[in-house]
């Protein structure tokens, strides 16, 4: 069985999914379809995305995203969200994150998801404020991710590990466009190394839980 794999998020995901398909030899033509665990990988990514819409924009283009997450009827999911809920002026990151994560709790259950992947928030070249209430909300994350339950239902945060997409470290411009928020080609690269270890992780989970399916088939 060919497994579907989404990654669903924000504009970082719809500018990764058209990054992955430009004619760069740096990236294997082998990522959309894995063979080593026979996934296929589709990027479903809307700009301006948040868990917590305000507008009635805000509010269709959420609903737009989950129409087409639905539509593609994924085994396992990687989500990147909540970068577009950290605002400018004061607001509890703590209450971000759980939003962040009740988010995507509910649209695994909603999908039946067996395997899900939440990747950390990314950082903003010069940002300091807001890359200090990303780096609380990647950690309470984190610790929500560890201990929720885990026998239905796999649930992992994934913090990105590559140094240039890290919100405890000081930023490099070069793996940023010009408007200091969107990763450049560099910041694309690291992005796409990241995001193919969790499709990895969430693949293998999958594969594990419903191994005496695959064996059947």
């Amino acid at each position: 069985m060919q497994l579907r794999v989404a990654v669903f998020g924000h504009s970082h995901v719809r500018n990764l999914g058209a990054f992955v398909h430009e004619p760069l030899k740096m990236i294997p033509e082998s990522f959309r379809k894995d063979t080593d665990f026979n996934c296929e990988i589709q990027f479903i990514g809307e700009g301006g995305l948040r868990v917590s819409p305000r507008t009635d924009r805000a509010k269709m283009k959420q609903a737009a995203a989950e129409r087409r997450l639905r539509e593609y009827r994924p085994h396992v999911l990687v989500v990147m969200l909540g970068d577009n809920d950290v605002p400018r002026w004061s607001r509890d990151p703590k209450v971000i994150a759980d939003s962040i994560f009740d988010y995507c709790v509910s649209l695994q259950h909603q999908l039946d998801i067996t395997a899900m992947s939440i990747l950390s928030l990314l950082p903003r070249h010069g940002q300091a404020e807001y890359n200090r209430q990303a780096a609380f909300i990647n950690t309470r994350l984190q610790a929500l991710c560890h201990s929720a339950p885990s026998q239905d239902r796999f649930c992992e945060f994934q913090h990105l590990r590559s140094r240039a997409l890290s919100c405890t470290l000081p930023t490099d411009q070069k793996y940023f466009m010009p408007d200091k928020v969107h990763l450049s080609t560099s910041g694309n690269v690291n992005l796409y190394k990241q995001v193919k270890r969790a499709v990895r992780v969430v693949a293998y989970e999958y594969r594990r839980r419903h191994r005496h399916e695959s064996d059947t088939e």
